[in-house]
């Protein structure tokens, strides 16, 4: 048989082969063992006990780790500043095999470390060291590796054998399939073959032979060593194991075990999100861009993140400088920040450099560059500014930039002035810059030319000579009468009819009656007196007084012809000066001339003398010869001369205009527009033309010496208002708006009449209606300027505010005319009211400085709810303080409450009814009478005993069953909460309850 010749050869090879297995150092370890505590050095990944165990012994792990004994502390994470603690595993051997080598019961006390830091990117400017769980440090109970492992690795039939008791007590050499075990020996047997796993079932068991035969050796089966007979692998052994003899003892055991903790025992704390953020080169200038791949220990680039390579952006001009641009990339899911650095920029002006411009420039001033305050450069007429590169220093430049100041020309003091050579220098502008000067008959003339596109303007002095003596060129003729008439005592001579050619005759004494009958003598004359003055620029005014009195303002006295005859005989009397002879009433008056310069302009100086002879001094002018030729007294013939002399000098220096100012061709010419450019003056200057219904008036101005002048205005006639108005009889009143009216023609059916045009105007016609029929009364309409009966007339038009508009309603074919007014709206409220917020006490407001912004202030009586009074014309308000709060007149849920709205009221205790409590509040002298109702069947408040957790928010919460709608009211502020709720009938109980303020209850 195969199987005989495979035992046959085993037995051969037994007999040869005799296996002794060392034992450990201590032998046949007793149930319940305890193992000194093993401690597993710093550093070591694991401890292990290396002997095998029966059911009972026990075993202690001791461990006090560093950094380096946990997994969790490598890769990405960096772990700082341990503060380890000591852990231990206790452990027990119940050589279940399906659990860790046999072991079980583990007990584990203390922790791992008290404190620890976590930490990643460490060294980095993203170092961060997240907070560990709390109860990471206790992670030995969660997080340990328990293992029992065989030293069994090969043996004869598979079976090592471990503390033997004694030399050849167990042995594999039997020459069979086949152990043999001696009396009283004992072994811890791995039945390797069985397989490797500490977890093989019957792989280990202690082995005690304590009887039978002493003098012979017990055989155990070591297979069958594979199927057969229906049997499975190792059965035989199995069955021995777990059923042996009654002299054999077979005990579970535990292999070695290796056991580590305080390894990788806490869960790495996760990432915290980290947002980039931009390093100290943001936002500076450089000159060149940032570095890239800096070290991450460097806070240039990225005070958090990782930086980004630097790209230049020259999008951003002129609007901004232009940018290296990098981004700080968040970590682990923080966001990415966007970081940029300024390259150099230099300043550039903006388009309103070198623009003209009447005002200050104060956009585009520049295009690039930070700009400075504008200044004004009054040399060169020119804005100034600068646009300053950033970040300067020796990184960028500044432009200096202007503006030029349109300046409009202007003339200057020289305008107007009299010159006798050309004007130059600084006067002739005031702005601008001067042409040069030219002259015509009567003027210097300028332009100054306005500045930077400025505009031109014209501009004149007036020229001027040397002043010379001013001819004048006078007579006087007498003519006298005597007896009872007024006797013109004066010069014989000849009489001037005319002034000779450049000279003007200024009219003094004309008699135009030439007849005078005085006794037998008729004297017959009509002679003038005149003086003529030459044509300066001086003129001498003259005035004849004929009676005592003092000479006007700015006129000489020339002195006093008078009588030195005291003969009152009448008709022997010297008629020399002018005298009344009224009935043989002979009174001698005196007789002066009054002279007077008119000279503005202080150019002239006048002097007078009185020669009694016939002539005046060399250089004098003759003003009166006083020369009587004929005169019978007392039969004697008289004769006298009495002259006046009139000398007029220029003062030294003095100026006088070489021409004046004169009308030009439109100077009596009709017209129908108003005359203008250089028709108005043939020299000088031309003033505002002003009209009147018919004529143009002007003047010409020269050197101060102005001609007054005027044209026709050429009008149309207008007819007036008697065009409107029925009448039965024709219109007198109101014919012609403008012009002259013609007589009124009766044309049957209405009246008819012309407004002939002024100065050669066009005729109108006119005409005004009859009536048509019988009279018929004017009425007013109920609008403003309507009638609901006759014609609108006078209707004054008011429309603003506060006023009344006026108007009348005339009547037709004779009828009345109504007069109509209706008053406008009146204007809105005038004041400003001082704003007080809240509800007060009492009235803050009691005079306009407490009560008004705007208007004065007057009292106005108070509402229940409101103090009131009045700013100007506007009413303002304060909401009075309610002192008993929301719970007042509601359904009271809790108890009485024994405290007021306001913090600042008095609380007075009421007499309750058997409906309501009842108190009130009074603060200052406001008082408020306070109650709330008792609760009552019916009501939908929900009751609250006391004050309710929970804020009645709700129906539900708020109102009994059946309510409709809640709606939450809110707190007083002062202790009370408030709330209503809706019946089904629709009515609305109101509910109030306290919100825990003591003094509620």
């Amino acid at each position: 048989m195969v199987r005989d010749k495979f035992f046959s050869i085993f037995t051969l090879i037994a007999i040869l082969m005799v296996v002794q297995i060392a034992a450990p150092a201590h032998a046949n370890e007793a149930a319940g063992h305890t193992y000194p505590t093993i401690t597993i050095p710093a550093g070591t990944a694991s401890g292990s006990l290396n002997e095998y165990s029966r059911i009972g012994a026990t075993v202690t792990f001791e461990k006090t780790p560093n950094i380096s004994d946990f997994a969790s502390c490598s890769g990405s994470i960096t772990c700082k500043n341990l503060v380890p603690s000591t852990a231990q595993i206790s452990m027990s051997c119940d050589g279940d095999e399906s659990l860790k080598g046999g072991w079980d019961s583990e007990v584990l006390t203390g922790d791992c470390w008290s404190s620890i830091d976590a930490c990643y990117y460490e060294g980095t400017i993203n170092e961060d060291c997240p907070p560990l769980d709390p109860d990471a440090k206790k992670a030995v109970n969660n997080d340990y590796q328990i293992s029992g492992y065989s030293n069994c690795s090969s043996g004869d039939k598979g079976m090592c054998a471990y503390e033997n008791t004694g030399a050849k007590q167990f042995s594999t050499v039997t020459g069979d399939h086949m152990f043999k075990i001696q009396d009283g020996a004992s072994a811890f047997l791995d039945y390797r073959a069985l397989g490797t796993a500490t977890d093989t079932p019957y792989k280990l068991r202690w082995v005690h032979r304590n009887g039978g035969d002493a003098s012979r050796a017990l055989m155990i089966p070591s297979g069958p060593f594979v199927s057969t007979g229906g049997l499975t692998p190792y059965a035989d052994y199995r069955r021995f194991m777990a059923n042996p003899p009654s002299f054999v003892t077979t005990t579970k055991s535990c292999f070695p075990v290796e056991v580590s903790f305080c390894e990788g025992d806490f869960a790495a704390p996760p990432k915290r999100p980290q947002n980039g953020a931009c390093g100290t080169l943001a936002g500076t200038y450089m000159g060149s861009a940032p570095a890239n791949n800096l070290p991450e220990t460097t806070t240039q680039k990225c005070l958090k993140g990782m930086d980004t390579p630097v790209t230049t952006n020259t999008s951003y001009e002129p609007s901004a400088p232009n940018r290296y641009e990098w981004q700080c990339q968040g970590l682990d899911g923080g966001a990415d920040a966007s970081c940029f650095a300024y390259l150099p920029w230099n300043g550039q002006c903006g388009s309103a450099n070198g623009s003209n411009s009447y005002n200050q420039p104060t956009s585009n001033l520049c295009y690039k560059g930070d700009v400075t305050a504008v200044s004004v450069n009054n040399a060169t007429h020119q804005w100034e500014w600068q646009c300053n590169g950033r970040p300067g220093a020796s990184l960028s430049t500044d432009a200096s930039c202007s503006a030029n100041i349109i300046i409009d020309g202007s003339c200057g003091s020289a305008a107007g002035a009299d010159f006798t050579s050309a004007p130059s220098g600084p006067n002739l502008c005031e702005y601008g810059n001067p042409t040069s000067v030219t002259q015509d008959t009567c003027s210097w003339k300028w332009t100054c030319n306005g500045i930077h596109g400025g505009t031109n303007m014209a501009c004149q002095a007036n020229r001027v000579q040397l002043c010379t003596n001013v001819g004048v060129y006078a007579t006087w003729r007498y003519y006298g009468t005597k007896n009872n008439y007024t006797i013109y005592s004066g010069p014989g001579g000849r009489m001037l009819d005319n002034c000779p050619s450049g000279y003007t005759a200024t009219e003094l004494a004309d008699d135009a009656d030439s007849s005078h009958s005085l006794g037998e003598d008729n004297y017959k004359g009509g002679d003038r007196s005149q003086l003529c003055i030459g044509t300066g620029n001086s003129q001498v005014s003259v005035t004849s007084e004929w009676n005592l009195g003092g000479c006007s303002a700015g006129m000489t006295h020339t002195g006093v012809f008078d009588s030195n005859d005291t003969n009152t005989d009448a008709d022997s009397k010297r008629y020399r000066y002018k005298h009344n002879v009224n009935e043989e009433d002979n009174t001698a008056d005196q007789v002066y001339w009054c002279l007077g310069l008119n000279d503005p302009s202080n150019r002239f100086d006048l002097s007078i003398s009185n020669p009694y002879s016939g002539y005046c001094p060399s250089g004098e002018t003759l003003l009166v010869n006083a020369h009587g030729t004929e005169w019978n007294v007392n039969n004697e013939d008289g004769s006298d001369n009495r002259s006046v002399c009139l000398k007029i000098t220029p003062k030294p220096g003095a100026t006088c205009p070489v021409c004046a100012g004169g009308c030009g061709s439109a100077n009596g010419i009709a017209t129908s527009t108003t005359p203008g450019g250089g028709a108005l003056c043939s020299s000088g200057t031309a003033s505002a033309v002003s009209a009147t219904s018919d004529t143009y008036l002007w003047s010409c101005t020269a050197s101060g010496v102005t001609s007054n002048c005027s044209a026709p205005k050429v009008s149309a006639g207008i007819c007036g208002a008697a065009t409107s108005i029925e009448s039965s009889t024709a219109p007198t009143d109101d014919l012609c708006a403008l012009g002259n009216d013609s007589p009124v023609i009766d044309d049957v059916v209405e009246w008819s009449w012309t407004c002939a045009g002024l100065n050669g105007g066009a005729t109108v016609s006119c005409t005004a209606p009859k009536p048509a029929c019988g009279p018929l009364d004017g009425e007013c309409g109920s609008n403003g300027g309507t009638c609901t009966a006759g014609t609108i007339s006078n209707d004054n038009g008011a429309s603003a505010c506060g006023t009344t508009r006026t108007w009348k309603c005339l009547g037709e074919n004779g009828g009345s005319t109504a007069n109509c007014s209706k008053a406008n709206a009146a204007c809105a409220p005038t004041g400003t009211c001082k704003t007080y917020s809240g509800s007060h006490i009492t009235q803050p407001a009691s005079n306009t400085a407490t009560g008004c912004t705007d208007g004065a202030y007057s009292d106005l009586s108070d509402t229940s709810s409101a103090f009131r009074w009045r700013c100007g014309t506007v009413t303002c308000t304060v909401v009075k303080a309610n002192l008993c709060g929301y719970g007042n007149t509601a359904y009271m849920v809790g108890r009485k409450p024994m405290g007021c709205y306001d913090s600042r009221a008095t609380y007075s205790n009421g007499s309750d009814t058997s409906t309501s409590y009842k108190w009130s509040c009074s603060a200052g002298s406001v008082v408020d009478e306070c109650g709330t109702k008792k609760m009552v069947s019916g009501h939908y408040c929900k009751v609250y005993t006391a004050p309710p957790s929970t804020t009645p928010l709700t129906i539900t919460t708020g109102c009994a069953a059946g309510a409709t709608a809640f709606t939450w009211k809110g707190s007083n502020g002062s202790g009370t909460i408030g709330w209503e709720c809706t019946r089904p009938d629709g009515t609305v109980d109101r509910c109030a309850a306290p919100n825990g303020s003591a003094k509620f209850w």
